[in-house]
């Protein structure tokens, strides 16, 4: 039973190490320009318009903020 403790932690280890190496960002390209531009591919940027709750959560009421500022 002993033995048995330790494998279990090395698998745990090899799978969770395994799984943030295979877990990899990405690239949004939404505006390209000067030589090369043609060749690559575009996309609307994924960013919304209007905060949602966790935006308010996170950084405060955006709203107040450029009310206060003009």
């Amino acid at each position: 039973m002993r033995r048995r403790a330790p494998r279990m932690v090395t698998v745990i280890l090899l799978l969770a190490g395994f799984a943030a190496s295979s877990a990899g960002c990405y690239e949004r390209v939404i505006r390209a320009e000067g030589l090369g531009s043609r060749s690559i591919d575009t996309y609307e940027p994924n960013a919304r318009d209007q905060p949602d709750l966790l935006d308010e959560i996170m950084w405060g009421d955006q709203r107040r903020e450029k009310k206060k500022k003009r």
